[in-house]
């Protein structure tokens, strides 16, 4: 394999990966890929968070705002929505509009999830802990994966990037083949991975960049050397030969007998022998009164001379 030939390979192929890598760091800038709901890895916008203006019901309701959002499904919370998982099948909570599922061993009379569709079971914690010993939380979740667990969805639970979560609730909702969301945005958070896919989508588009340069740079000087290899081969119109364009002057008409006239000096023409008894021809005069009229201005040069 020749030097240029392997140089090209090694272009070719860091021309690829550079491709390769600024498409897949441009993906995950636009934080659209997360294995969860939303797809993202972080919410659409910043909720409220605790301060002593905010009440922890009106934090609540704000992520729940947020994760409605960015999940596209509405929140059950709503006057119109209200599905809820009830204790027994001849109970409806008042203020529930139906039961989405009975199971018997609640720990409550009803459960109410912040959100419920034909896929999964959504639960919106929008807080600073989740700590096992908050028993009023923990058998809520608890009696949020023992329903999805018997109705076949997974249940998600979506807390802040910086919440202080027990592992047992990860556990609850890794039971039910969903997963602990770290989800939330704070002011000052930045994403790791946001961060990690800008670099390199700077080194991959320089790199793509560079390598794009230097393949047209090499491509306009070997279109330039064609170009001038096939003008030092092309023939050169050598003068005084007729070329394709020019017709040939076709040549004079010779008779027999007699020979071209047009040149000066040439000798007259002769009369070809006439048979006896045939009338003379025009041309056969013509020819003969040229030749008395030489004839005649001969002699006048001889008397002359």
């Amino acid at each position: 394999m020749s030097h240029h030939l392997h140089l090209l390979i090694v272009r070719r192929l860091i021309f690829s990966i550079g491709l390769f890598a600024f498409i897949g760091c441009f993906v995950l800038v636009l934080n659209i890929t997360a294995p969860n709901p939303t797809h993202r890895r972080y919410s659409s916008r910043i909720p409220l968070t605790t301060s002593i203006s905010n009440s922890s019901q009106s934090i609540g309701l704000d992520g729940e705002t947020v994760l409605s959002a960015d999940l596209g499904l509405p929140s059950n919370n709503a006057a119109d929505q209200r599905l809820c998982f009830c204790r027994g099948a001849n109970l409806k909570p008042d203020n529930c509009v139906g039961c989405a599922a009975y199971y018997a061993a609640l720990t409550a009379s009803f459960r109410m999830p912040d959100f419920i569709s034909s896929r999964v079971i959504v639960e919106s914690k929008n807080r600073q802990t989740l700590a096992q010993d908050d028993h009023d939380l923990l058998n809520q979740i608890g009696d949020y994966s023992l329903v999805a667990i018997s109705l076949h969805r997974p249940l998600w639970i979506y807390v802040r990037v910086n919440s202080e979560v027990d592992p047992i609730y990860e556990q609850l909702a890794a039971a039910t083949q969903g997963g602990l969301v770290r989800y939330f945005n704070v002011s000052g958070y930045s994403d790791p991975i946001d961060q990690a896919a800008t670099v390199g989508l700077v080194l991959s588009g320089t790199m793509v960049l560079i390598i794009g340069l230097w393949e047209l740079i090499l491509y306009r000087r070997r279109m330039r050397v064609q170009r001038a290899s096939y003008v030092a081969l092309s023939p050169v119109p050598q003068l005084g030969r007729p070329t394709d364009n020019r017709r040939s002057l076709p040549k004079p008409r010779s008779f027999p007998g007699r020979e071209d006239t047009h040149n000066a000096g040439s000798p007259s023409p002769k009369v070809p022998p006439r048979l006896p008894g045939s009338p003379a021809s025009p041309l056969s005069k013509t020819i003969e009164a040229l030749e008395n009229a030489n004839k005649a201005a001969k002699q006048t040069r001889e008397k002359l001379n």
